[in-house]
């Protein structure tokens, strides 16, 4: 026989807290278009959980504000793995960005990659940049350099302690 084990509540006295099961961290890659404009993921994750005999598939939604940065970590607490007798893990989900083919960031700012031709160059730059949310910034500059970027301020990523966007700079590809 097993015995009868222990009853539940114990008498009176404090509650001793319980040992917490190992924490789970998933990464999380989101396009840079998500941290700009901010957006809600959901991620189905699996855990294991004691009181359902096994592997149980949950859902998470996790909110992504704009101006994220890669490293930011995202925690639920006691909604992971379950040990026996072990209150449940946390679930941390850790924000990666996907590189993009225009923009790569630098702290608040973006940096937007612009071929340019020779002649271009030399006579004047005459095109419209499209934005990490869709909208078009028209460029009408004459006579840029390869190592000189243009400025443009406030087009940047959002800081949320600042509640201000950095810059954008275009760096332009001869």
């Amino acid at each position: 026989g097993m015995g009868r084990g222990m009853p539940m509540g114990g008498g009176g006295g404090p509650r001793r807290p319980r040992d917490k099961s190992a924490s789970m961290t998933h990464t999380l890659n989101v396009p840079l278009e998500d941290i700009y404009t901010g957006t809600t993921k959901r991620v189905k994750i699996s855990v294991n959980r004691v009181s359902a005999g096994g592997k149980v598939s949950t859902e998470k939604t996790i909110p992504i504000k704009p101006g994220y940065k890669d490293g930011t970590k995202i925690t639920f607490e006691r909604e992971g793995e379950e040990e026996p007798n072990k209150d449940p893990g946390d679930v941390t989900f850790i924000i990666q960005s996907k590189p993009h083919d225009k923009y790569t960031r630098d702290g608040d700012d973006l940096i937007y990659s612009c071929p340019v031709s020779l002649e271009e160059a030399l006579t004047g730059v005459n095109r419209r940049i499209r934005t990490l949310d869709g909208r078009h910034i028209p460029l009408n500059l004459r006579g840029v350099t390869g190592d000189v970027p243009h400025l443009i301020r406030g087009e940047g990523m959002m800081n949320n302690k600042k509640q201000a966007k950095g810059d954008l700079r275009i760096k332009f590809l001869i």
